[in-house]
């Protein structure tokens, strides 16, 4: 069953697809995550909160090749300094691709002067600032470090979520990154060599997915195999080999929770076949909420 196959009917409301897009057990699992960030962090008197939500503590996910490995920065996050004078806290990982883990570290500026550190830097080092959320004392910030295919890196994703008590009598400020890999349902990786490449949607009362077909000079059981590696260094996760529509395919998935109202999902769907004059043709069908987006825009230029 592919979990983000279907949320998205044709004229479908953005509301609607917030409200059914994600199934109730993915939800719960990334719960965890929203405890952490939004709601998990330390009271007025500097004593963690919402421990019991941590995800089980494990080794940081090795540094991949595209990462830069500096002792200023945060261990397996390109291009994030630590702000100066920081004291690193805690770091909890979960086992995922998406070397999704959380680093908390207790600071000694304010809420503002370390959130304007992260926008300034983080910004002139490529990330883009997506968006912003204030509370009392505490700044909710999003970020993501656009692919390169020139240097062969992948999407990232961060929360920085700031935090502190201003009080007198206990003025400390902590501040908590959420850092992850965020896979791109758009532009799916395409397998070295491809020919014939074509992209087109495929629209039903039940569901759109961007389809982009090609073929190429490589047994079915390569191109499986290329995609198991890739796409889960990209950040997706390995559903198994599922049967949709008559047809067996590889299905990944992504999805994430930012907050109580936001959520995103993709579901890829991998089919192989062994055309007659002995080429694999191969189509990828994606699916989720920046595949629904992109459909809207290019209906609305039609």
């Amino acid at each position: 069953m592919r979990h983000f196959a279907r949320p998205f009917a044709a004229g479908t409301k953005i509301s609607s697809i917030i409200a059914v897009g994600v199934a109730v057990a993915l939800l719960g699992a990334a719960a965890l995550w929203i405890g952490l960030v939004a709601g998990g962090g330390r009271n007025s008197t500097g004593d963690a909160v919402g421990s019991a939500s941590l995800a089980p503590e494990i080794s940081v996910p090795t540094v991949t090749t595209d990462e830069v490995a500096v002792s200023s920065l945060i261990t397996g996050i390109a291009d994030v300094p630590l702000y100066p004078g920081a004291r690193k806290d805690d770091t909890k990982c979960r086992d995922d691709p998406s070397d999704n883990c959380l680093y908390s570290f207790e600071v000694s500026g304010t809420v503002d002067e370390v959130a304007n550190f992260y926008i300034d830097t983080l910004t002139g080092r490529g990330w883009v600032h997506m968006k912003e959320n204030l509370h009392q004392d505490r700044r909710y910030l999003e970020f993501f470090l656009p692919s390169s295919t020139e240097t062969g890196s992948v999407r990232r994703y961060i929360v920085l979520n700031v935090y502190g008590s201003s009080s007198p009598q206990n003025r400390r400020f902590w501040a908590d990154v959420r850092f992850e890999r965020w896979p791109d349902s758009i532009h799916p990786p395409i397998f070295p060599g491809a020919k014939q490449s074509e992209t087109h949607w495929n629209v039903t009362e039940a569901s759109i997915d961007r389809v982009t077909a090609y073929t190429v000079d490589a047994a079915p059981a390569e191109v499986e195999a290329y995609y198991k590696e890739e796409m889960l260094r990209q950040g997706w996760r390995y559903a198994d080999k599922e049967e949709y529509q008559g047809r067996l395919g590889m299905h990944f998935t992504y999805y994430r929770v930012t907050d109580v109202v936001r959520k995103w999902g993709s579901s890829v769907m991998i089919y192989t076949h062994l055309e007659a004059d002995g080429q694999t043709g191969v189509e990828v069908w994606a699916t989720g909420y920046e595949t629904y987006e992109l459909w809207l825009d290019e209906q609305k230029t039609k």
